[in-house]
């Protein structure tokens, strides 16, 4: 199967979840929070998405990251199963896929701003507030 089919089944799965707890929120700052750390530590990743890792070491590995980043419930189960099943190697595509899909189930819309001249710091505020 490839990456992307994976990504979107493990994505909406972990969307069900979401939806199931009412916890949208939480759940995208935990994902975004491992998310950033395999993308900021990418030997992290790598060590993760290796079968030849072993087991014990990698489970090691993962439960150090999400204590750092304070991931528990949902999102911890969720990224402790993608490691028992094999699926780390598409971490990447499934944050994407999971944040296209919460964005949309939530209602969120990602807009650019372009400005002529520099925002006043409230200005900034108002606009990120929206």
């Amino acid at each position: 199967m490839s990456n992307t089919a994976v990504a979107r089944r493990y994505a909406q799965a972990l969307v069900d979840l979401c939806d199931e707890a009412n916890n949208h929120t939480a759940a995208r700052g935990d994902f975004d929070r491992i998310a950033q750390v395999c993308a900021d530590v990418p030997e992290a990743l790598t060590l993760l998405a290796n079968p030849t890792v072993p087991e014990a070491d990698r489970e090691k590995l993962l439960a150090d990251i999400l204590t750092r980043c304070k991931v528990e419930g949902h999102v911890a189960n969720f990224t402790k199963l993608l490691l028992e099943r094999g699926r780390f190697d598409a971490l990447g595509d499934i944050h994407a896929r999971f944040s296209e899909l919460l964005d949309a189930r939530t209602g969120r819309v990602v807009a650019h701003v372009t400005s002529a001249t520099p925002l006043a710091d409230a200005k900034l505020a108002e606009i990120k507030a929206m």
